[in-house]
């Protein structure tokens, strides 16, 4: 009796998965052809975020772990006031050093991400100076 009520069969239709990894496949080759491969001169607009967002030039990570740290941080803070049955130094040890802790893992996060950007605008100036010194 348990088998027939924990019994759950997942069937998928395999055509449609083929077609889906087809027009994927097809999808993906005119994105790459219209956007990616293109030079971002051409655009302007919104073609011009996509072909950013598309080429990965602009990065929405930073949004996302500014956000995550907001999150992390009121939960850390509104948790320690569950500690407050245990005791009021085990709550104020939680909110103090949890939000700390919280505050040093984004920091080392951010700075990555400082460091890759950093990078990135390096290795752009070194190209422009590069194409100058050749053009002369």
């Amino acid at each position: 009796m348990l088998e027939e009520i924990y019994k759950v069969t997942y069937s998928a239709d395999s055509t449609w998965i083929a077609i889906s990894a087809v027009l994927a496949l097809i999808g993906g080759i005119i994105v790459y052809l219209v956007f990616i491969s293109e030079t971002s001169e051409k655009f302007s607009g919104f073609s011009s975020w996509l072909h950013k967002f598309l080429n990965f030039k602009k990065l929405f990570i930073d949004v996302v772990l500014k956000v995550m740290y907001v999150v992390s941080a009121l939960f850390v803070t509104l948790s320690s006031f569950s500690f407050i049955r245990v005791s009021i130094a085990t709550a104020f040890l939680w909110l103090i050093f949890g939000n700390i802790i919280v505050r040093m893992v984004f920091e080392f996060i951010s700075m990555l991400m400082t460091l890759v950007t950093n990078t990135t605008e390096i290795n752009e100036k070194l190209d422009k100076n590069i194409n100058r010194k050749k053009e002369k």
